[in-house]
C-alpha cells in the first residue's frame, strides 16, 4: 500500500504525490486567514465536469467578470486596464490596479462608495493549482494603493483546484475578510459569492461539453489572455521537467 507526506496547514490538507524524499512543507503557501482569528472565511466545495486547467484559466481571467458576473464582480476598468504580470519564485503574479473608477458592485456595496473609488484585483499562482486573491476596493483618494485600505474592504479568494481526472476537477475554496468579522448578517450578505462561483462552474463545464464536440477546432488567443498564458507556460515547464527527470 502507498502512503504519501500530509501537512494541514490554513484548514487544508495538502498531500505530495512526487517523490517523498523530495517533500517540502515549506514550498506550501501561506493562506493564513483561512484560519486566523482576525479573519472570516466563507468556504465550499464543488466537484466540476471540466478540465482542471480550465478552472485555473478562468481564475485567473478577470476580463471574463464584466460579462460573467456584472453585478457583483464585474467593472469596466479591467477591460481597460492593462495587467502587470511578473513570474518569479516559481509563481505568476497578476496586479491590476483601477484608479477612481467604477469598482466592483459588491465591494462597492461593502464600503460603502459613494461615486468613484480605487479597486485592486492581485493574484499570485502557485502551481499546479493554487491561486490567492487579494480584491477589494475603497473610496477613491483614501490611499489604498500606499497601503491604507481604512476606508474600504478587502477580501482574500482562495481556490485549490484539484484533478480528479481527464474530465472533473475538484474545486476547495474560501473567501475570507477581515471586517465586520463578528457580524453574522455581513457573513450571510457575502455568501453570494458561492453563486457567482457556481456562475464560473457553469461557463466551465460549458467550454468542457464544447471542446469535447470540437476538439479539432482552433484556438486563437489574445491581448487579454497574457497572464492565463503565462501560468500554463510555467505549469507546462514544470511537466516537462518532471517528465525529464522520471525518465532519467
Amino acid at each position: 500500500m502507498r502512503s504519501y507526506p500530509v501537512v494541514e496547514k490554513n484548514r487544508w490538507v495538502w498531500i505530495w504525490m512526487g517523490d517523498p524524499a523530495r517533500a517540502d512543507a515549506a514550498l506550501i503557501p501561506d493562506y493564513f486567514w483561512n484560519d486566523d482569528p482576525g479573519w472570516v472565511p466563507i468556504t465550499d466545495y464543488f466537484h466540476i465536469n471540466c478540465h482542471y486547467q480550465a478552472l485555473i484559466d478562468i481564475q485567473l481571467d478577470q476580463t471574463h467578470s464584466p460579462f460573467v458576473h456584472p453585478d457583483t464582480l464585474g467593472n469596466p476598468a479591467k477591460l481597460r486596464i492593462r495587467p502587470k504580470v511578473t513570474r518569479e519564485d516559481g509563481v505568476v503574479r497578476c496586479e491590476r490596479l483601477m484608479p477612481n473608477d467604477d469598482p466592483p458592485p459588491l465591494w462597492a456595496k461593502a464600503a460603502r462608495i459613494e461615486g468613484k473609488g480605487d479597486s485592486w484585483n492581485r493574484w499570485v499562482y502557485t502551481p499546479p493549482a493554487t491561486i490567492m486573491f487579494d480584491v477589494g476596493a475603497a473610496q477613491a483618494g483614501t490611499g489604498a494603493f500606499e497601503g491604507d485600505r481604512s476606508h474600504g474592504v478587502t477580501v482574500h479568494n482562495t481556490h485549490a483546484i484539484t484533478p480528479e481526472t481527464a474530465e472533473t476537477t475538484h474545486h476547495f475554496w474560501a473567501s475570507a475578510r477581515n471586517w465586520d468579522v463578528d457580524d453574522e448578517a455581513t457573513t450571510e450578505k457575502l455568501r453570494v459569492i458561492r453563486k457567482i462561483f457556481l456562475e464560473d462552474l457553469e461557463m466551465v463545464e460549458a467550454q468542457h461539453r464544447t471542446l469535447r464536440r470540437f476538439p479539432d477546432a482552433p484556438r486563437i488567443d489574445v491581448a487579454m489572455d497574457h497572464p492565463t498564458i503565462q501560468a500554463r507556460n510555467l505549469l507546462a515547464q514544470l511537466i516537462e521537467e518532471e517528465r525529464g527527470e522520471t525518465a532519467a
